[in-house]
C-alpha cells in the first residue's frame, strides 16, 4: 500500500525549523502588512459539547506553508492513526454535528491523495493522518503547502470551514476500497471544529508553535 503517514513523527524534528520560519515571518512581516494570518479550531467529539483539544494556524507570507500545531486528548486509545482533513461546510461552534461538514474540501475537484502530493492529485483538504497514543493522545504538528488562511473567498481558503478527524486511517488514495479516491477510506467522524479567524502577539505565536 506504500507509506501511509505524511507528517513527521518527533516534534523535535521540527523544533529548529519552525524557529528559523517564525524568525524569518516576524523579520518580513513589514513587507506584507496583512501577514502573519492565524486561525484556530475548537475540536469537539461529533455532536458532543466537549472539547478534545484546540489547534492553532499560522501563514507566515502569501506563499508561505499553513503550520497546524495543537493537542489532542480523548481520541479512542490504541488506533494509532486517525484520518486528519478540512471538509467543506462550516459546523456549529458549541455542539458540531460533524456529518455536516459535507465532503472534502476540494475546489479543483481532483482525487483523494496524500498531503505530499501536487495539488493536481489531491483534494486542498488532504492533510492526511495524525497519530494518537494508547491514551487516546495526539501531538499535532503539520505544515501543509496547499491550504491558505486568506480571507474566506480565497480559493484554497480554509477559513470557516471544517476540521475532522476520523476514526480509521486514510489510506491516501493508495488502498484500492470503493471510497479510497474519494475520502481515503478514513471511516466515520469522530471529532471536528469549525476553523476560524483569529490574533496572535508575537510571543503568543513563538509560545504556541514552538513549546
Amino acid at each position: 500500500m506504500g507509506q501511509l503517514v505524511a507528517f513527521p513523527r518527533k516534534k523535535e524534528d521540527f523544533a529548529l525549523l519552525t524557529l528559523k520560519y517564525l524568525f524569518f515571518i516576524f523579520l518580513i512581516n513589514g513587507q506584507e502588512l496583512s501577514y502573519p494570518l492565524y486561525a484556530r479550531v475548537n475540536v469537539h467529539l461529533s455532536d458532543s459539547k466537549t472539547s478534545i483539544g484546540t489547534l492553532y494556524f499560522i501563514q507566515g507570507q502569501r506563499s508561505s506553508p499553513v503550520i497546524i500545531r495543537g493537542n489532542l486528548a480523548g481520541l479512542i486509545p490504541n488506533t494509532t492513526y486517525h484520518g486528519f482533513h478540512v471538509h467543506t461546510s462550516k459546523v456549529d461552534d458549541q455542539r458540531p454535528n460533524c456529518t455536516a461538514a459535507n465532503a472534502h474540501f476540494n475546489p479543483f475537484n481532483r482525487t483523494h491523495g496524500a498531503p505530499v502530493s501536487t495539488i493536481d492529485h489531491r483534494h486542498a483538504g488532504d492533510l492526511g493522518n495524525i497519530y494518537a497514543d494508547g491514551s487516546g493522545k495526539a501531538a499535532i504538528f503539520i505544515a501543509d503547502t496547499i491550504i491558505r488562511l486568506n480571507r474566506p473567498t480565497g480559493q484554497r481558503s480554509i477559513l470557516n470551514r471544517t476540521i475532522i478527524v476520523h476514526k480509521d486511517i486514510d489510506d491516501l488514495g493508495l488502498g484500492g476500497q470503493n471510497d479510497s479516491l474519494t475520502t481515503g477510506h478514513a471511516g466515520a467522524r469522530l471529532a471536528c471544529g469549525h476553523i476560524f479567524s483569529t490574533t496572535m502577539t508575537e510571543n503568543q505565536a513563538f509560545k504556541t508553535f514552538l513549546f
